[in-house]
C-alpha cells in the first residue's frame, strides 16, 4: 500500500469483470449500467487523487486514494504454504461459489504430488 501512488490506475487492475465483459450485453439494464460508470468514476477519481499527491505530497491525498480503494483492486503477495495448509484449504474451498477459490484449487491439483493435499488417488498406469 505505501507503494500505490507509484503507477496509475486501469480497468486491468481490477477484478470486476462480471460487470465489464458483459457491458454489451447489459443495454438498456440501468443498475449493470450505473456499476460500470461507477467503477470508471472510482477509478478516475483515485487517478486524479494520486496526481494531486504526487505534485502536492499533501497525505490527506493519500489517505483518501487509499480509503476510496475498492476490495476489487488486485493487488500482489507473495505466500508460503505447506501441504498440510494446502489441503485445509482445498477441503474448505473446493466447492466455494466464488471462482477465485476453483483457480487456487485448480492450481492445487497441479501440484506435484497434489494426492496428498486432495485425497484423490492417481490411477497407476499399466507399467
Amino acid at each position: 500500500m505505501h507503494k500505490i501512488h507509484d503507477k496509475e490506475f486501469y480497468e486491468e487492475d481490477f477484478s470486476f469483470e462480471r460487470i465489464m465483459s458483459g457491458y454489451e450485453e447489459y443495454e438498456g439494464d440501468d443498475a449493470m449500467n450505473t456499476a460500470y460508470c461507477s467503477m470508471q468514476n472510482v477509478i478516475s477519481a483515485l487517478n486524479r487523487l494520486r496526481y494531486m499527491y504526487k505534485i502536492s505530497k499533501n497525505k490527506k491525498y493519500w489517505y483518501a486514494m487509499i480509503q476510496l480503494l475498492p476490495s476489487s483492486y488486485n493487488q500482489k503477495r507473495t505466500v508460503m504454504l505447506n501441504y498440510e495448509v494446502l489441503a485445509n484449504m482445498y477441503k474448505s474451498r473446493k466447492n466455494h461459489k466464488l471462482d477465485e477459490w476453483h483457480v487456487l484449487c485448480d492450481w492445487i491439483e497441479s501440484l506435484p504430488y497434489s494426492e496428498l493435499i486432495t485425497g484423490n488417488l492417481i490411477e497407476e498406469k499399466d507399467r
